[in-house]
């Protein structure tokens, strides 16, 4: 299970109302199953995802889960982790790549939306990306390398991995206005979503100096309603641009935490917390802090009888 598959509240997965179709590996630690197909023995394993704060217990799991594959010609692990070669900053990763185990076969991988294949270990991996465009960072990896899903062929010697395009994604577009040029260029936008089989969602920033926003507003509303299924507009004076332009990436929210709190631990809780206030989970917050408290007096409990 990744991230958001995990019950907001403490209880049972609602995946477990479907134990006669489908096995869920990995709810609290790593788990496996082995396959007979045709005569040949395939090693399944995998984990759920687990939250940074708790990466060394992780990192156990599967070192147990790598001595384990070299036992199988054929071995798959499906993780849904964020790995460092991968994503950026480091406050977004669970795992180094050097973490990972090696003697598996095949890597299918969650967590990342963009699609991703690497060589590593005794095998491949892969992340197959979302199969739709969640956020509007997307866009630019869809229209380089689309949305859908991989087929995989694996033997003894090699894996096979072909890449599958679904054809009815949902379009976005990033569109950049000067507004000296405004109705040119809302008529040139206007053109191109005739273009879409399916309504696009539009991302419209309007940049210039002195802009009518009312004006912009009305027209926006009056050229796109109805032709797209969604727009969000920005207006952007000049002066405000310098601003815009600052890249909250380059921010560093884990260190800034970790030198507030003098406490690593703390620090990673709190931006635990951060990640998924952002975006105004407030429930799944509530279940962070309670795993969170509850480890914390199962740890006092422990100090206090030892």
């Amino acid at each position: 299970m990744g991230d958001h598959d995990t019950p907001k509240r403490r209880g049972m997965p609602p995946q477990r109302l479907f134990d006669d179709k489908m096995q869920i590996l990995g709810l609290t630690c790593g788990e496996y199953q082995t396959l007979n197909l045709k005569g040949q023995e395939v090693l399944v394993a995998g984990i759920s995802h687990v939250g940074r704060r708790y990466r060394e217990l992780l990192v156990e799991e599967l070192k147990k889960l790598d001595s384990l594959a070299a036992k199988y010609s054929i071995s798959i692990l499906a993780l849904h982790q964020a790995i460092d070669r991968f994503f950026a900053l480091e406050e977004t990763y669970e795992l180094r790549m050097d973490e990972l185990p090696r003697n598996f076969k095949y890597y299918a991988m969650g967590h990342l939306h963009s699609r991703v294949q690497a060589s590593f270990g005794n095998g491949e991996l892969a992340y197959s990306g979302s199969t739709e465009i969640i956020r509007s960072s997307e866009i630019v990896d869809w229209e380089r390398r689309g949305k859908g899903f991989y087929i995989v062929d694996i033997n003894d010697d090699n894996v096979s991995i072909e890449k599958v395009n679904l054809g009815k994604i949902r379009p976005q577009l990033q569109i950049k206005i000067d507004y000296t040029n405004f109705d040119q260029e809302l008529k040139k936008l206007a053109n191109i979503i005739r273009n879409y089989e399916k309504p696009p969602v539009v991302h419209i920033t309007v940049e210039g100096e002195e802009i009518d926003r009312q004006r912009v507003q009305q027209a926006l509303n009056e050229t796109l309603t109805g032709k797209v299924l969604h727009f969000r507009s920005q207006i952007v004076e000049e002066a405000e641009k310098k601003l815009t332009e600052l890249r909250t990436d380059e921010v560093n929210i884990q260190t800034l935490l970790k030198g507030y709190l003098k406490d690593e631990k703390v620090a990673e809780f709190g931006y635990e917390l951060f990640k998924v206030l952002r975006f105004g989970e407030v429930e799944e917050a509530k279940r962070i802090a309670e795993d969170y408290f509850r480890r914390m007096k199962q740890n006092v409990a422990k100090e206090s009888t030892s």
